[in-house]
């Protein structure tokens, strides 16, 4: 399936969104795992992305492999986040904020990996094909 700037603007995505995308990829792009993992880097809202290309039954597949996925995201990061508000009181911000960056960035990547998986599992759904190049090793596992 390929996305262009024309197929972004009718169906009403942002503007800012709909520049950055087509700064990205004049000519548009196919979906597959290189493109939804630049999608992510770009800070494009790939949620509203799977919304609008997936039919429901794959879209539902899609928000269940997230919320799993979130779930894991604040159960791994909820110590870290604890020790991080007890600790920045009277340090705020330098020692206690790197701390806490340190310690949720394993839980973070994970989290942020997630989408593109979950999307290209659910287009898979719908009949599409969509390439896996570019897919990095591991990503995805809470996914699954």
């Amino acid at each position: 399936m390929k996305i262009t700037k024309e197929w972004l603007e009718q169906r009403g995505a942002c503007i800012e969104q709909v520049e950055t995308f087509a700064a990205e990829w004049p000519d548009g792009t196919e979906i597959d795992a290189a493109s939804l993992q630049r999608i992510i880097q770009l800070n494009l809202d790939i949620d509203w992305l799977a919304s609008e290309i997936l039919p429901a039954p794959a879209f539902k597949a899609y928000e269940a492999a997230r919320a799993t996925s979130l779930r894991a995201y604040v159960e791994a990061t909820a110590p870290a986040f604890k020790a991080y508000e007890a600790a920045r009181a009277p340090t705020w911000p330098a020692p206690a904020y790197r701390a806490y960056v340190e310690a949720t960035a394993p839980a973070l990547r994970a989290l942020e990996d997630v989408p593109v998986t979950a999307l290209l599992r659910a287009l898979t759904l719908t009949g599409e094909k969509p390439s896996r190049r570019g897919l990095k090793r591991g990503v995805g596992r809470d996914a699954r």
